[in-house]
């Protein structure tokens, strides 16, 4: 019975730990380490996949979730799973914050789409945040200064 009990808590802590779940975790991140910090206290492990200055973190709490540190540009990227409601809603809300708390400065071009991006008041770090939809995920980028100084418009 008690083996039962722990496995009770184990299972109902981890569900209020899963993904990123809000905007104001985002506007924490300023540096690799506060990213890093960010992930590992929501439920994100390190993959396989990280090296060659790319940092990728993993969550399945709600789907196939993924978050990316780029070392060279300070760039990163959390991506939320379109296919699960709950992933999908978090995103909506995140979203919707920034649409709601930032302004409009520009669009970006990353990976052949566009993103529009946004300043937002009491954040952190410098730079810009955008966000992003495919079929199957959706994501919330951040464009670090030094990456948004050597777009070619």
């Amino acid at each position: 019975m008690r083996t039962i009990n722990i496995l009770i808590v184990i299972f109902f802590c981890r569900q209020g730990f899963g993904q990123i779940k809000n905007f104001e975790s985002l506007i924490s991140i300023s540096s690799k380490k506060m990213f890093i910090q960010v992930v590992l206290e929501n439920g994100y492990f390190e993959t396989d996949e990280s090296g060659q200055g790319t940092l990728l973190f993993g969550n399945f709490d709600l789907g196939p979730m993924e978050a990316v540190y780029v070392e060279s540009s300070g760039n990163w990227a959390f991506g939320f799973n379109n296919d699960v409601s709950d992933s999908f809603a978090i995103y909506n809300a995140i979203r919707d914050d920034i649409y709601s708390k930032c302004t409009f400065k520009q669009l970006v071009r990353n990976n052949g789409r566009f993103v529009a991006c946004y300043t937002c008041p009491n954040t952190t770090y410098k730079g810009l945040i955008g966000c992003a939809n495919e079929s199957e995920k959706s994501y919330v980028m951040y464009f670090s200064q030094k990456f948004i100084d050597n777009l070619v418009e």
